[in-house]
């Protein structure tokens, strides 16, 4: 048993029950987490030392009914965005599990970029994006000529271009410049496209010398930190980056001694702890298991 993750776990459960306060980024760092509980779980090679995957599987259950109702009564589009992209998460992500609610998201999605596409074809939010690339997915003939998918593939490309051979896009936030990341590396894995490949390198690269990976209490850096964690953990255009990953999980550990109990930098913190103790703990097994 991994007595750091049960820690975490236990940490967790403070916010089982105030999903309905949190906010939308508070329902992001919640998802991650149950999921991935529940896919240590649901595994049983820790038989229940971190809960049951019944367990998770009802928080997950219980965390899409508020994450679809704050949905349908939000006017914002970015956080309707952000919404829809938590409710593929929970839809899609869990291991092993018919989720009954998986068909009810991809009717959002589709509703949401039909409705959206007209007026926001040439947006360039990272959400929107994210939401065309999930809706996209997997890629047949019909969604690779489509309007939306075509504006993604536009969007790629002008952030390619605007590169120009430097490594950053000037005038960008550490956390803006690892959101255009993410999707490269998206496109990359998702669409097997390699067109961006030495572009995401010489930008992971900048990335990684210009976040700062250290204990913080200030939530910017948090944010940056955990995103860049998951660039860390692509493998299309640059290996795994084993070293960068555990060095922000030494850090938001760290951090986590510091920050508000109960409060949402704290659950971002915990949320990515969680994630990646899951993950250790489900390759250890896996490394221990005769084949």
């Amino acid at each position: 048993m991994n007595s750091q993750l049960q820690d975490y776990a236990e940490r967790l459960s403070a916010f089982s029950g105030r999903e309905v306060s949190v906010s939308v980024a508070g329902l992001a760092s919640l998802a991650r987490a149950y999921v991935a509980l529940h896919n240590l779980t649901v595994t049983r090679v820790a038989g229940e030392a971190y809960g049951t995957a019944e367990l998770h599987l009802s928080r997950i259950r219980h965390l899409y009914s508020v994450c679809e109702e704050r949905f349908r009564r939000e006017k914002n589009f970015a956080s309707r965005c952000h919404l829809l992209n938590v409710l593929h998460v929970l839809g899609h992500e869990p291991f092993s599990s018919c989720t009954p609610w998986a068909d009810g998201c991809d009717d959002l999605l589709d509703d949401f970029i039909a409705h959206e596409l007209p007026l926001h074809h040439d947006c360039s939010r990272p959400g929107w994006l994210w939401c065309i690339a999930r809706w996209a997915y997997p890629l047949d003939p019909c969604s690779k000529e489509s309007e939306g998918f075509r504006s993604f593939r536009r969007q790629l490309a002008a952030w390619a271009s605007q590169l120009d051979g430097k490594d950053h896009w000037p005038g960008l936030t550490a956390g803006e410049t690892l959101s255009r990341l993410g999707l490269l590396n998206a496109n990359a894995e998702m669409f097997l496209d390699n067109a961006y490949d030495e572009a995401i390198r010489s930008v992971y690269t900048y990335c990684r010398k210009q976040t700062e990976v250290k204990a913080t209490t200030d939530p910017q850096r948090l944010q940056d930190m955990g995103q860049l964690a998951e660039q860390a953990s692509c493998f299309c255009a640059y290996p795994y980056d084993a070293p960068t990953r555990d060095a922000v999980f030494q850090a938001m550990g760290d951090s986590i001694h510091l920050l508000p109990a109960g409060g949402e930098e704290q659950l971002y913190a915990l949320s990515f702890l969680v994630s990646g103790l899951c993950e250790t703990v489900l390759n250890e097994q896996y490394e221990a298991t005769p084949w």
